[in-house]
C-alpha cells in the first residue's frame, strides 16, 4: 500500500479511471434492449457463452427478461436480456415489456441492438432517441444493409463475429483496463480522495 500524495498528478489519474476493482467488487448490471426480432438474444447468448435465451425468428420469443452473471473477458456482468418493444395486443407480452422497464432503470448500462438488414422502422428510431447514450449494436452484418447512417458495432450474432469487439467497447465503457502492477482504489471515498490529492491503495 501507499499514499496518495507520493503519485505524481499523471499518475493519480490514471488510478482514477481505471475501475476496475471497484467493479469487480460491484459487478454492473447491464440491459440488452431492441426492437422485436432484431437478434437480441441471439446477442445475449453469445454474451453470456452458453443459451440462456430462448431464440426464434418470430417477433415475441422473449416474453420475460433473463439475468445472469456473464464474464466479459474479466469483468464480470449481471447482464439482462430484455424482450423485444413493440406495440402488442399480446397481454403477457406487453405486461413482460412493462416488467423489463424496471430492469432498464437500474441498469449501469444499456446496450442497444439494432438490425442492420431491415429498415429502421419507428421502433427502431424510438429507441435511438430513448437511450442516446447506449452502446451501440448493428446486428445482421453478414447481410446487405439497409441503412448506413446510424453508428454502432457492427456485429453476427449467430456467427459471434463482432462480439469480442463489442465486450471491449462494454470493458472500456467500466474503465476496466489491463496495467499490471498499477494501484488500485476500491471505494469511492478512496477515489474522492486521490483526487484530492491523498488516498491509500492496494497494489494490484
Amino acid at each position: 500500500m501507499g499514499g496518495g500524495g507520493e503519485l505524481d498528478a499523471a499518475e493519480r489519474a490514471a488510478i482514477v479511471a481505471d475501475e476496475e476493482l471497484w467493479w469487480l467488487l460491484h459487478p454492473p448490471r447491464i440491459a440488452i434492449v431492441g426492437a422485436a426480432n432484431v437478434g437480441k438474444s441471439t446477442l445475449a447468448n453469445q454474451l453470456f457463452g452458453q443459451e440462456r435465451s430462448i431464440t426464434a425468428d418470430l417477433p415475441g420469443t422473449t416474453r420475460d427478461w433473463v439475468g445472469e452473471t456473464a464474464n466479459l473477458d474479466g469483468l464480470a456482468v449481471t447482464l439482462v436480456d430484455t424482450p423485444g418493444i413493440r406495440q402488442t395486443n399480446d397481454a403477457i407480452e406487453s405486461t413482460a415489456i412493462e416488467r423489463a422497464g424496471e430492469q432498464l432503470r437500474g441498469a449501469d448500462l444499456v446496450v442497444l441492438v439494432l438490425d442492420g438488414s431491415r429498415p429502421l422502422e419507428p421502433e427502431q428510431g424510438a429507441l435511438i432517441t430513448r437511450f442516446p447514450d447506449a452502446v451501440g449494436v448493428i446486428n445482421k452484418s453478414d447481410l446487405l444493409p439497409a441503412w448506413s447512417n446510424i453508428q454502432g458495432i457492427p456485429v453476427c450474432a449467430r456467427s459471434g463475429d463482432g462480439v469480442g469487439a463489442l465486450r471491449e467497447v462494454i470493458r472500456g465503457r467500466f474503465h476496466v483496463g489491463r496495467r499490471p502492477g498499477q494501484r488500485k482504489w476500491w471505494m469511492r471515498e478512496q477515489r474522492s480522495m486521490l483526487i484530492d490529492g491523498d488516498a491509500v491503495l492496494f497494489e494490484a
